[in-house]
């Protein structure tokens, strides 16, 4: 950290609630845990998963504001549901903030428990000062939501979840066809694998973990430099075959 960058804890109530929801460090801003909840009072806003995901959107819009940062700024939010079935909620809001996919930032969701009474919470990623954002995509492959597959927004690049661009039922070709995926996201951010920060595999199958390591390696190799790799088994569907997401610098 350089010496006069900001460094600072956010607040959305400080008068009634001490506890910050977040850091901007630099240019860097990032909530990890934003929720449907009142953040004067601590009361949950929403009877039902519409009204916790309108609160939840209010609450990423009260976040930015109080870094003095807007839509523009986001390179990635992540949404945690407690049923992924429902996930196509998110998307008229996400569409009415962003129409324009050609400069709509990464979002996904994840599958995970939540406090009583929390359907919805939401991780949010920001960058101020930063050039206009681009995204990342690869020739062929679509989200069925209206999610990009990453953005390079200043020097950070962020992905959602990157899938294999070949169908087929061999663990080793579908990993290696996810991994040929993600080096053409960094290829259209003008990146290679270098430049990676963090690597996130999500499995459906335990069995899966040792052929996403030994590719990995491959590609990255084991140096102090190389990235981090982190494996989740949780069932994203697809048959529970890997699916990637990552972060890196320019």
């Amino acid at each position: 950290m350089a010496t006069g960058e900001m460094f600072e804890e956010l607040y959305l109530c400080l008068e009634k609630n001490s506890k910050p929801v977040g850091v901007r460090l630099g240019s860097f801003v990032f909530a990890p845990n934003l929720a449907p909840v009142d953040p004067c009072t601590g009361a949950i806003k929403g009877k039902d998963l519409d009204g916790q995901i309108a609160a939840t959107f209010d609450a990423i819009d009260a976040f930015l504001k109080s870094a003095g940062l807007g839509h523009d700024n986001l390179t990635r939010v992540t949404f945690f549901m407690t049923d992924l079935t429902d996930r196509k909620k998110l998307n008229p809001p996400w569409e009415k903030w962003f129409p324009n996919p050609n400069d709509r930032p990464p979002h996904k969701y994840v599958p995970t428990s939540l406090p009583e009474g929390l359907l919805v919470s939401a991780q949010v990623m920001a960058l101020a000062d930063a050039p206009n954002r681009k995204v990342l995509e690869v020739e062929g492959l679509v989200h069925q939501d209206p999610m990009s597959m990453g953005a390079l927004t200043g020097n950070l690049i962020t992905s959602s979840r990157i899938f294999a661009g070949q169908r087929g039922e061999d663990v080793g070709q579908q990993t290696a066809s996810v991994f040929e995926s993600v080096g053409a996201v960094l290829k259209d951010a003008g990146a290679q694998y270098s430049n990676l920060t963090q690597v996130t595999a999500f499995i459906g199958d335990a069995k899966f973990e040792a052929i996403v390591e030994k590719e990995f390696k491959r590609l990255v190799g084991t140096g102090k430099d190389a990235p981090v790799l982190n494996i989740l088994e949780t069932d994203l569907g697809g048959g529970g075959f890997p699916r990637v997401e990552i972060l890196g610098l320019m």
